[in-house]
């Protein structure tokens, strides 16, 4: 799906919420973006804000805003698998 010709993997998952966040000024490199992952996205969201806030500072980073249709973080989870909502 990538339109460029340095697209890279950054994390794989499955059947798990994932969170991306970045900082305001841009991810320059791989180590910039943070992913973290749970079944629950709330969770998902604050390890991955409190990992970029360690390397970037408080209030300097941001989610990416990925739509779904379980709301804007969990992204992967097939809440079908398991008969779950």
């Amino acid at each position: 799906r990538c339109g460029s010709s340095n697209c890279q993997l950054v994390a794989t998952f499955a059947n798990s919420c994932a969170v991306v966040v970045e900082p305001d000024t841009r991810a320059k490199s791989l180590q910039d973006l943070f992913v973290a992952t749970d079944v629950d996205d709330r969770k998902a969201a604050v390890k991955a804000m409190k990992d970029c806030e360690a390397k970037h500072g408080n209030n300097q980073c941001s989610y990416w805003e990925i739509p779904t249709r379980t709301g804007k973080f969990c992204t992967g989870y097939d809440y079908g698998v398991y008969g779950q909502q």
